[in-house]
């Protein structure tokens, strides 16, 4: 029967759809794969126990009983054990990863020395590559066997082994991997169709007896293969069908798959620091960066650092952790690549080094830290003062061309950092955050170019991280003016200290958060409240004592101004999106778009802009 060419249209566009949906799916599978969520079953409550009892409960374990329980039954002869390190090597097939991951029990998890990963072409790229790997290939010479017939399989090509530690959690037997996760991408990958066999890469082949016969040129016999280069698993299956070869499922391909055999390393159930010490020793700058050898390094004050700074703590939910709010204005980009727990590294030596200027390099950072290793609790507490000093700042900040948040540097946390100290140490405060921060973006922002084009001198220092000193000159002459009274009024910096203080304490936001029985402003859950302000800083350094008893009496909040009444618990997001804007004002205009809102913001900061400061 003949179809109508809008039949055919519709044929294709449905087609089309199909394919793109298949698109999707394949890479929501891949990226959950490289992103490597914890299962559902691991609850917090289960992996603070499994923290809290793994040294102890380590003593009690069976290297062969769990190796029998994971491969099934094997040749105690075949393992190798290493005595220095205690673990033990195998071949075997490397099906058992594919069903461990299914069922949530190989785990990614923070305790592992493993960084943060996610989604990319290149990511594909490389599984993809692994994936043949595992597959195989023959040259020429050797693709026959002696009698002359052409072989139905080709060995794996991997020249290293895959490191897991072998543990018990809720009584399930646990396998992390150590030291294989892009290899791993291609392994399990390839099975669940979200990852193809290279495109252009060694010629790969599945055989099958119901193909038909072609003869090969360079082989000299007749073959009943497919070439499989650049197909994912169901692609392979599909081109098998169209070949007349209808009995070959995916089952049939990943079973030709998994005949092949990798090299395993298992650890008995070792402990955290003895897993990132291996991590350590078997990789180098020549596989790992120097950011990611530093974020596995076995250390108190990094673990503490990795909980609020390092996703992959914080996005493993059993954790229990979160980012600090600052470094929810990175780019998802500057998250993977770890530079959350540079930044707070970089606060940390600034305090070590007596709060002055420092080369915010990875080099100097890691080096610096590495000679003290620890940080005090003193030193803890000022790191976590100055983030949330800074996000103070940076969350005030109103981007009027594409409404964007203002993230977080490293050069601009070091000099933010150091202006606070020099106002300090002159008897200066910022009475009015909105307006500080608002005007150094301006001032930033129109002076990295020259009128002719040209990259300003201090553009130039801001870029580098050796030139903290030459920065610091230039926005200490031109932005600060020297310290000028007048100048640092009108950017709103103010000689006489504040009456009030000017962050709320955590106990003042969890009070908050509890009388609010753990809900948002919008009436939503949320689990990690920063303080809101109901009347911003803005307006209130521009109020007499008797307007500000007046504005707390309009917000229905009492008659007589109170500092820590004036704070609501909310979400990161409320608290950058309400900006300046009270709370009462904020209500108003939450549901509308952020266009609509930033407006508002702008209004409100232009009209308290024109105000004096009466601080």
């Amino acid at each position: 029967m003949n179809i109508t060419r809008q039949q055919q249209r519709m044929i294709d566009r449905k087609k089309d759809k199909e394919a793109q949906k298949l698109r999707k799916l394949r890479k929501a599978q891949f990226t959950k794969l490289c992103e490597w969520p914890a299962p559902e079953w691991l609850t917090e409550n289960i992996y603070q126990e499994f923290l809290e009892t793994r040294d102890e409960s380590s003593k009690d374990f069976q290297m062969h009983l769990a190796l029998s329980t994971l491969l099934g039954n094997f040749e105690t002869s075949k393992l190798i054990y290493n005595e220095a390190w205690g673990y033990y090597d195998i071949a075997a097939s490397p099906k058992f990863l594919s069903m461990k991951y299914l069922d949530g029990t190989l785990l990614s998890s923070p305790d592992s020395g493993q960084d943060s990963k996610t989604y990319s072409i290149d990511g594909l790229r490389v599984a993809s590559k692994h994936a043949a790997r595992h597959y195989g290939w023959d040259d020429k010479n050797n693709a026959l066997n002696p009698d002359g017939s052409p072989k139905q399989t080709a060995p794996s090509q991997w020249t290293g082994v895959k490191v897991f530690n072998i543990i018990y959690i809720n009584k399930k037997l646990v396998i992390v991997p150590i030291d294989c996760e892009h290899r791993l991408w291609g392994v399990i990958g390839f099975p669940m169709d979200c990852v193809p066999m290279p495109e252009n890469y060694e010629d790969l082949y599945f055989y099958h007896p119901d193909l038909p016969e072609q003869f090969d040129d360079e082989l000299q016999t007749n073959v009943r293969r497919v070439k499989i280069n650049g197909l994912y698993l169901s692609e392979i299956v599909n081109l098998c069908h169209e070949k007349g070869a209808v009995n070959v499922t995916e089952e049939t391909i990943k079973e030709r798959f998994w005949s092949n055999t990798a090299n395993f390393r298992f650890m008995p159930s070792k402990s955290r620091l003895e897993t990132e010490k291996y991590f350590g020793e078997c990789n180098d700058s020549s596989s790992k960066s120097l950011v990611q050898l530093f974020h596995a390094k076995p250390n108190e004050t990094m673990y503490w650092i990795k909980d609020f700074s390092s996703i992959k703590v914080t996005e493993f939910e059993p954790s229990g952790k979160s980012l600090h709010e600052l470094y929810n204005s990175l780019s998802s980009g500057k998250l993977f690549s770890l530079e959350s727990l540079m930044l707070s590294v970089l606060v940390g030596e600034y305090n070590i080094l007596g709060r002055k200027l420092i080369d915010r390099g990875d080099k100097f950072l890691t080096n610096s830290f590495n000679e003290h290793n620890e940080y005090s609790d003193e030193v803890r507490v000022s790191i976590i003062n100055d983030l949330d000093f800074v996000y103070s700042l940076t969350s005030k900040y109103i981007n009027l061309i594409d409404g964007k948040d203002l993230e977080p540097t490293r050069p601009l946390i070091l000099n933010l950092l150091h202006m606070n100290d020099k106002f300090e140490d002159l008897g200066y405060c910022i009475a009015d955050k909105a307006l500080f921060i608002n005007s150094w973006q301006e001032w930033f922002e129109d002076n990295q170019e020259t009128n002719t084009g040209e990259m300003t001198i201090f553009a130039g220092h801001w870029r580098k991280a050796g030139k903290f000193k030459q920065t610091f000159k230039c926005i200490q002459e031109n932005f600060l003016n020297d310290f000028d009274k007048e100048t640092l009024r009108s950017i709103g910096v103010v000689k006489q200290p504040l009456h009030e203080p000017r962050v709320f304490s955590k106990k003042v936001i969890t009070d908050s958060y509890n009388e609010e029985n753990g809900l948002d402003i919008d009436g939503s859950s949320f689990v990690h409240p920063v303080g809101g302000h109901i009347i911003s800083d803005m307006e209130l350094a521009r109020m007499t004592e008797e307007e500000k008893n007046q504005a707390f009496s309009d917000e229905g909040l009492g008659d007589t101004f109170e500092f820590d009444k004036n704070c609501r618990s909310m979400s990161g997001y409320h608290n950058r999106r309400m900006g300046v804007l009270r709370l009462s004002e904020y209500m108003k205009v939450i549901n509308d778009s952020d266009e609509i809102v930033k407006d508002k913001q702008r209004q409100k900061y232009e009209e308290l802009k024109s105000k004096d400061i009466l601080v």
